[in-house]
């Protein structure tokens, strides 16, 4: 996936991790924009399991604007908006298992698929400013 990446990106593009963070694609991929990560940011969970997702979370506390715009909410359709439109080419690394959550999925074209993990392209000119509704 990773060297997927580095070959097809744009300056432009942005990278969306969708339910669960890879964390070695970043360094592979050479990116230099920092990885946004699409999540239930407020489930009750997240408290619970100590796993990377409260990592992220209580990591968001120390700098709440880098929070907002690199952890979006499944559920913030404000958000999803935002990212829909402003982007050139959005790039969905997904865990196989997370397109039952995240149906919407099914309509972006898969790139590339190894493993337990795939990857998704969503053109601007594809999408226009359509809202990516994720959950």
């Amino acid at each position: 996936v990773a060297s997927m990446l580095s070959s097809q990106m744009a300056a432009n593009d942005r990278v969306v991790f969708v339910g669960d963070f890879f964390y070695d694609i970043p360094f592979y991929a050479h990116l230099e924009k920092p990885i946004l990560v699409i999540e239930d940011w407020h489930s009750p969970d997240m408290e619970i399991v100590d796993n990377w997702r409260q990592e992220l979370k209580h990591a968001s506390n120390f700098d709440v604007q880098r929070g907002k715009e690199r952890l979006i909410d499944s559920h913030d359709l404000a958000s999803l908006q935002s990212l829909s439109c402003t982007q050139s080419t959005l790039w969905f690394v997904v865990q196989k298992g997370e397109k039952v959550a995240y149906p919407e999925l099914f309509s972006l074209r898969k790139i590339y698929a190894k493993q337990d993990v795939e990857l998704y392209q969503s053109s601007r000119a594809e999408r226009g400013c359509a809202l990516l509704s994720l959950r």
